[in-house]
């Protein structure tokens, strides 16, 4: 990559891998893997730019971390480790940054701060998202720009559409409703409407295609069931697990891929400016 790119103004390292394991049953390999995978990628294409951004005093350098990072989910332990060392290698480079806490709502920073805003998938989760939004605009120079991703409607996400089915059958609406969050703003009139009502101007929607690829079927359903689900508070016992692994084989069979597991999924990224 960097024979064939050899200068780069902003490098975003968001390559990563996860997998929802028991402390017990990872072994040296994987943990090796992990590291390699979510960190050194990122460390080695770090290494490869710097030098070139400080001959001309200027660039940016982007480590994709997650909430992982504060909160180790028990049943990913060696994700969450890679995901804190990315903050703890972003944080060497970068000494002088001033790392804050707070709430999306009440954001702990004067008006007229910034020149740009961002949110990586987020917004829906937050308690007051009209709030937040009038929160990222004050924040925001005149002329500031925002940029803000969020997840399709989850019928563009069919592989997860399934999979939502399959658990209100089994183990009932509230784990269904757990993986439903994360597409809780993907129709694109509401999420126009809800920028326009907390007062945003220009604003513009862009939606993006993808694919979610995963080392098997089992993988994805164990990271939902096994990992967002617990976020969420919703805990399964293991015999509702392995009925729901045991249906997803004939359910998700379909999306089995020559080399994995795969399928299409969305997203919505809304763009605006402050006037």
């Amino acid at each position: 990559m960097v024979r064939e790119v050899p200068d780069v103004d902003v490098l975003v390292n968001n390559l990563g891998i996860f997998a929802a394991v028991p402390f017990q049953d990872i072994p040296d390999a994987e943990w090796m893997r992990f590291f390699e995978v979510n960190v050194l990628s990122g460390v080695r294409l770090a290494r490869a730019y710097l030098p070139g951004m400080k001959s001309r005093n200027w660039g940016r350098i982007l480590f994709i971390s997650s909430e992982s990072a504060l909160q180790i989910p028990v049943e990913m332990i060696h994700y969450g480790t890679t995901k804190t060392a990315q903050l703890a290698v972003a944080r060497g480079l970068a000494p002088g940054i001033d790392w804050r806490d707070g709430a999306a709502e009440a954001l702990p920073f004067p008006d007229r701060s910034f020149d740009v805003v961002v949110c990586q998938f987020g917004l829906m989760f937050f308690s007051d998202r009209d709030k937040a939004i009038r929160e990222m605009l004050r924040v925001m120079v005149p002329g500031g720009r925002c940029a803000v991703a969020v997840w399709d409607a989850i019928e563009n996400a069919p592989a997860f559409a399934a999979l939502v089915n399959l658990l209100d059958q089994i183990a009932g609406r509230p784990a269904g409703d757990a993986l439903r969050a994360p597409f809780a703003l993907g129709d694109r009139q509401v999420l126009a409407a809800l920028f326009k009502s907390a007062g945003a101007n220009s604003v513009n929607l862009a939606t993006c295609d993808g694919a979610a690829r995963f080392p098997d079927m089992r993988e994805f359903v164990e990271a939902e069931v096994r990992g967002w689900l617990p976020v969420m508070g919703i805990a399964l016992p293991e015999p509702q697990i392995d009925r729901i692994l045991a249906e997803a084989e004939t359910i998700l069979a379909r999306y089995a891929t020559a080399d994995g597991f795969a399928f299409d999924i969305s997203a919505h990224l809304a763009t605006c400016r402050r006037h």
